[in-house]
């Protein structure tokens, strides 16, 4: 008789939640994959890491969550996304917050290592305060990673909303290529290590 390792594998428990990213990385990386190799090779192929955001005062109820990712997933596509997977996001940091959490970096490099590898500033909020509404603000918004050869977010500003393309994943060569996995894979950790609610598909 020996103890054994418990897992729940939920995204809600303090033990669990990386297990329980790590699990939907690997499934983000491989639909995107999948869908990736039925393109073109080159542009037609691109992955991108954007965010949609409404006009902040509208969405204050679960109800508005899930009229304005609706209306996300609608300029998203217009803007070029041809599919992917969005999360959700209630909250950013406050500039107070980036600033302590830049500041425990520089004094410390072992927590400067530690926090990068657990998911960076959203880890360092975790652990910083019990009471971590203090250290974020209400700003709902919308991420995406998906397949975009071309994006162009211009038809959703006439409506207050703010689409903006942060990042781009490496090229996919093969389906042997580390680098394009690798790239999507931190994409995909850094969306889901801070969500609010569980994650939905972008259906092609």
């Amino acid at each position: 008789v020996h103890a054994g390792v418990s897992r729940c594998h939920q995204r809600g428990c303090p033990d669990c939640w990386d297990t329980w990213t790590g699990e939907r990385t690997e499934a983000i990386v491989r639909r995107l994959t999948a869908l990736r190799w039925t393109r073109e090779e080159g542009v037609g192929r691109r992955v991108i890491h954007a965010t949609a955001s409404p006009p902040q005062a509208e969405v204050v109820s679960l109800a508005d969550v899930r009229r304005y990712r609706r209306r996300a997933q609608e300029y998203l596509r217009a803007a070029g996304v041809e599919g992917g997977v969005m999360v959700f996001h209630g909250f950013r940091a406050t500039e107070e917050t980036k600033e302590a959490y830049e500041a425990a970096q520089r004094a410390n490099e072992e927590v400067q290592e530690r926090m990068h590898a657990a998911g960076g500033l959203w880890q360092f909020i975790r652990e910083s305060d019990p009471e971590w509404r203090d250290l974020v603000y209400w700003s709902p918004h919308f991420h995406v990673i998906g397949v975009a050869p071309e994006f162009e977010p211009s038809a959703a500003d006439a409506d207050g909303w703010i689409l903006e393309r942060l990042s781009t994943a490496d090229a996919l060569g093969g389906l042997r290529d580390r680098e394009a996995y690798t790239s999507v894979a931190k994409m995909a950790r850094y969306i889901l290590s801070h969500a609010t609610f569980a994650a939905d598909g972008m259906r092609a």
